[in-house]
């Protein structure tokens, strides 16, 4: 592995193996390394986590309840908006007929305004929920002195939830 600069030894090192190879490290070391490596299977240890039943039950059972829990309070602060909006909005759509709108114009300034307000509504928590994951996260991402985790965490969005969740609020929105 050649010679180390400082003082400290090396005592982990992270393999990212090129597209197909698939060969035990302890073979491609050959045999001078046989009883100085232990080898962990990153991966591995991964998919034996994710086998674990109650594990994997209670995870999926919590992003469940918590999809169901997203969906019912935009549900309910949408109403309470509409509910809100609403008398107001008669005084406003009377002024606007008044003036001469016609109703497909009313209902396309409606829509407009609502598809607005849903879509920065979308934004700007996709982006408070990405930068609280982070600072949620930051804290936690570090050794006992200090320094950063080797190798570095890598903060992942699961789009595959996230966009059924937008299905479901842009279909309460409509």
């Amino acid at each position: 592995f050649g010679h180390l600069t400082s003082q400290e030894e090396a005592n982990e090192l992270y393999v990212k193996w090129a597209p197909g190879i698939n060969r035990p490290l302890e073979e491609l070391l050959g045999e001078s390394y046989a009883g100085k490596i232990r080898v962990e299977d990153g991966a591995a240890l991964l998919d034996s986590v994710r086998l674990d039943p109650l594990a994997t039950a209670g995870w999926r059972t919590l992003v469940l309840v918590s999809l169901t829990v997203i969906l019912l309070a935009a549900g309910f602060g949408y109403v309470t908006y509409l509910l809100l909006v609403s008398q107001q909005g008669r005084i406003e759509m009377s002024f606007l007929r008044s003036m001469g709108l016609s109703r497909l114009q009313l209902v396309s300034m409606l829509t407009f305004e609502h598809l607005a307000m849903a879509v920065v509504g979308l934004a700007l928590g996709t982006w408070a929920g990405a930068q609280m994951s982070r600072m949620t996260v930051a804290p936690l991402a570090v050794t006992e002195t200090g320094g950063q985790v080797v190798p570095p965490f890598i903060l992942m969005i699961d789009w595959g939830l996230m966009l059924p969740a937008y299905v479901g609020l842009i279909f309460i929105f409509v």
